[in-house]
């Protein structure tokens, strides 16, 4: 079965649905799982994204609908019986191993009737044949977006700047081979929402928080370089 059949045969049999990431989440997961819980939405299913922590302040802008929680604000939203227990289908963005999304959410998972990985790692044969996985795509948020077109569902806004901050962090602004024509195509129908790419820029590298900064300057501090100056490096401990 194709990886499009596939996803339109699960979704389309599941009412409820969770979608989680790997732990110490990258952009390229984030907004890979926003961007499907907005979809899915759009086909009248019960979504939400829940991972193992609170999404972190800098991605915070990714996702002014709320569609990710944490796992302590799910299970009490199922302790207070706002939300079934019972999960149709268990979708994991941008990893394919259960081991990556965290101990606490791995228990949920045996509540699923479905489980479906999507992503663009090397996975095994055996495995990449019975869930959505492309090493060709550059980055899940292109997989994802692959798959969203596939619903005949069109892009909101907020769904394609999600997909878009995804693939251009996960490209390193498209400077890996992976990246392919396919790739600037999504881009521009991302960016045909109103995606601005110099504003989208400025989100992902012109804001950091503090604590970087101050890491930053303690790391740059530590500097060392051979008496030519040709060679440089950095030692760091745990601390």
């Amino acid at each position: 079965m194709k990886m499009e059949e596939l996803f339109k045969s699960l979704t389309k049999k599941a009412k409820n649905i969770v979608i989680t990431t790997h732990i110490q989440p990258d952009a390229d997961g984030i907004g890979s799982e926003i961007a499907l819980c907005l979809a899915l939405r759009q086909l009248g299913k019960k979504v939400i994204c829940v991972n193992e922590e609170p999404l972190l302040e800098r991605y915070r802008y990714l996702d002014p609908d709320h569609c990710i929680i944490s796992y302590d604000d799910y299970i009490a939203e199922i302790e207070q019986e706002k939300r079934p227990k019972h999960i149709d289908l268990f979708i994991v963005a941008d990893t394919n191993t259960l081991s990556r999304i965290g101990g606490r959410l791995q228990t949920v998972v045996p509540n699923a009737k479905n489980l479906l990985f999507i992503d663009h790692h090397p996975a095994p044969k055996e495995l990449a044949a019975i869930h959505c996985i492309d090493t060709e795509m550059a980055a899940t948020g292109e997989l994802v977006g692959s798959l969203i077109k596939s619903l005949n569902i069109e892009f909101t806004h907020t769904m394609a700047y999600a997909l878009y901050t995804s693939i251009i962090i996960d490209t390193s602004s498209f400077r890996y081979p992976t990246v392919t024509g396919n790739t600037h195509r999504l881009i521009g129908e991302l960016m045909d929402t109103g995606v601005e790419p110099p504003e989208a820029y400025n989100k992902i590298y012109g804001t950091k928080e503090l604590s970087f900064i101050q890491l930053l300057g303690n790391v740059l501090s530590r500097v060392k370089s051979t008496d030519d100056k040709k060679v440089a490096w950095l030692e760091l401990n745990e601390e």
